[in-house]
């Protein structure tokens, strides 16, 4: 699998961004398995000083995927909270914790 994300400040303390991530399996003598994943987060940041920053923030994806068992597709949502620590303007630490929900249809 790959993933990454980009969630670029668009004020001081607000970051808003995407996490694209896509995930494939070959099932010896079977199909192969395809997921592809586009997730929205925004996350409200306090700075605590040092570099270092508190957040909480919301989460919202959709997923479709095709291939062993069935196609199908979800609909997930949920929150994070956690810190960063700035160790370039543009480079962060994290440590995180996330809750996550999901829909499945299909």
């Amino acid at each position: 699998s790959v993933g990454g994300a980009y969630l670029p400040f668009v004020s001081p303390r607000w970051q808003l961004g995407l996490a694209p991530n896509y995930a494939g399996v070959d099932v010896p003598n079977g199909p192969v398995y395809q997921t592809f994943q586009l997730a929205g987060l925004v996350n409200y940041l306090v700075p605590l000083g040092r570099g270092v920053h508190a957040y909480a923030g919301g989460y919202a994806a959709r997923a479709s995927s095709t291939g062993a068992p069935r196609d199908f597709a979800a609909n997930s949502y949920g929150a994070q909270a956690g810190v960063l620590r700035f160790v370039a303007p543009a480079a962060a630490l994290r440590a995180e914790l996330r809750h996550r929900r999901s829909d499945f249809a299909g």
